[in-house]
């Protein structure tokens, strides 16, 4: 957990490059829609924003 934790949200996106899934592993290829964390304010360079699957992320989205 945590400070940024709260300031993250889900966005639906098409992806320009190539992507893994955070929670399955499965590769999101080009032109594919997934889901991304997204937060407003710039976090440390630490900080690491995940991308789903869409069938993955759709469990986490709003």
């Amino acid at each position: 957990m945590t400070k940024y934790d709260d300031l993250k949200y889900i966005i639906k996106m098409k992806a320009k490059i190539q992507h893994s899934c955070h929670q399955c592993g499965k590769y999101i290829e080009v032109g594919e829609l997934y889901y991304k964390e997204k937060i407003d304010v710039k976090p440390s360079p630490n900080f690491i924003l995940r991308e789903f699957y869409e069938k993955c992320g759709s469990t986490l989205a709003p």
